[in-house]
């Protein structure tokens, strides 16, 4: 799942992201964290979030 999230920016080593999904049922990586959204300006932002991560390698990551 993490692997084919879809992300829009060049993860950074050592940075936490986090991973949520779409109503679509694709998932997307977002700087943004969960409690920063704002859901009256984007309901359909997301479905759920999933988990928050960090890149630890290139294109490999870990729950934190």
């Amino acid at each position: 799942t993490i692997s084919r999230a879809q992300k829009s920016f060049v993860p950074v080593i050592g940075n936490h992201y986090h991973l949520y999904k779409r109503k679509d049922g694709t998932y997307f990586i977002s700087l943004v964290a969960p409690g920063e959204w704002n859901i009256e300006k984007q309901p359909n932002a997301f479905k759920r979030f999933v988990a928050s991560l960090e890149s630890i390698a290139d294109n490999k990551w870990r729950v934190v």
